[in-house]
């Protein structure tokens, strides 16, 4: 009988490097893209709060006959709206102010300052609230 025949089962060096290589390819065009993300999704996430906060509001004034004056009334008392109060999803209060004065026809303002966490702005840069939530992309 002849020689037996070794077969080798794995992957080369070279097969191996060059996994590598593409992988570190796609690596540097994936992750600036995904780097730019986070502030889109914490703009998402303070919209979702202020949302839930809106309803928890909504509430409160059907069973109370007006708005509250702070949000800590949300969360104190006979009935709670809320477990607790959030904090944006930069860390920092939301704002209220009863009355409304930043939004056409709203009986109040809820709102994060966003990214810069400065009073206005535009784009990424915006402040996010009940009167502008549908607006900004």
């Amino acid at each position: 009988m002849g020689k037996a025949k070794h077969s080798a089962s794995g992957f080369t060096l070279i097969e191996i490097m060059v996994g590598i290589v593409i992988l570190g390819i796609l690596a540097s065009l994936v992750v600036p893209a995904i780097m730019e993300r986070p502030d889109y999704a914490r703009q998402a996430a303070a919209k979702q709060d202020i949302r839930t906060i809106v309803g928890a509001l909504n509430i409160y004034r059907l069973d109370n006959f007006d708005y509250p004056n702070t949000l800590d009334e949300l969360v104190t008392g006979q009935r709670r709206y809320l477990e607790r109060v959030p904090k944006d999803p930069w860390g920092r209060d939301y704002q209220y102010e009863k009355g409304g004065h930043r939004g056409s026809g709203t009986k109040f303002d809820l709102y994060s300052y966003g990214v810069d966490g400065a009073d206005g702005g535009t784009g990424l840069d915006s402040d996010i609230g009940n009167w502008n939530i549908d607006e900004i992309k």
